[in-house]
């Protein structure tokens, strides 16, 4: 089919052809902010991690905080993997997350551990909401959205689920998003990548019969009609 492209099918082979899922969609990620309160008080979009780290702390100031994330079920994830493109670039990424390089995350020249680092400098310099890190992604999302924090970093379903606590029109008003800040520190990173990816698919049993797998082939492209 040509409903989905060439390079949204190389995300789900295995380089020699073979289709390992049938991708059901595409994202990718970014970090949003809070437009209104950006020209309210004058703040500027961060350029480098440091000018993140300088406006975590400015707009506290201010009774705000600059992130929140559903901790409890684990939404670092996204923020990690941008994180580590940024500290040792796509190829390291890569080495890492695809099999090749599963004993190497403590290696320094990957890029992991200074990723850690990266985000203990968000940890410390208080960018997140008290109680983050137990808190349910309901509950950071209600917090963006009531702007008790100014930033939110992860895919680009994410206005989607705003937009069912305050409304269309709301989003529309005040949700910019960017990319995530440059690293002028990391040589190897890459400071224009951006996280994304098919993140779920269809996958047909092998040991169906014929007719069966037939049925499912007929089903997908059905279901999106």
């Amino acid at each position: 089919t040509t409903w989905f492209t060439d390079q949204v099918r190389s995300y789900s082979d295995f380089g020699d052809g073979t289709l390992m899922m049938l991708p059901n969609e595409a994202s990718v990620d970014g970090l949003f902010y809070n437009k209104t309160l950006f020209e309210k008080y004058g703040w500027k979009l961060p350029e480098t991690f440091d000018d993140l780290i300088s406006l975590a702390e400015e707009v506290q100031k201010e009774g705000y905080y600059l992130l929140s994330a559903g901790g409890a079920e684990n939404r670092w994830a996204w923020l990690m993997s941008q994180l580590m493109v940024r500290t040792g670039g796509i190829d390291s990424y890569n080495h890492l997350t695809y099999g090749e390089g599963l004993k190497d995350w403590a290696d320094p020249q990957y890029g992991y551990p200074q990723a850690l680092e990266k985000f203990k400098q968000l940890v410390d310099a208080g960018a997140y909401y008290p109680g983050t890190v137990g808190m349910m992604v309901n509950e950071a999302d209600t917090l963006f959205c009531t702007e008790k924090v100014v930033m939110y970093y992860e895919g680009s379903w994410k206005p989607g689920n705003w937009k069912n606590i305050v409304g269309e029109e709301w989003l529309n008003a005040n949700v910019g998003v960017m990319s995530f800040p440059a690293m002028t520190d990391m040589e190897k990173g890459d400071p224009e990548a951006i996280i994304g990816g098919t993140l779920n698919g269809w996958i047909i049993n092998e040991s169906l019969s014929d007719e069966e797998k037939q049925a499912c082939c007929e089903f997908k492209p059905f279901r999106f009609q």
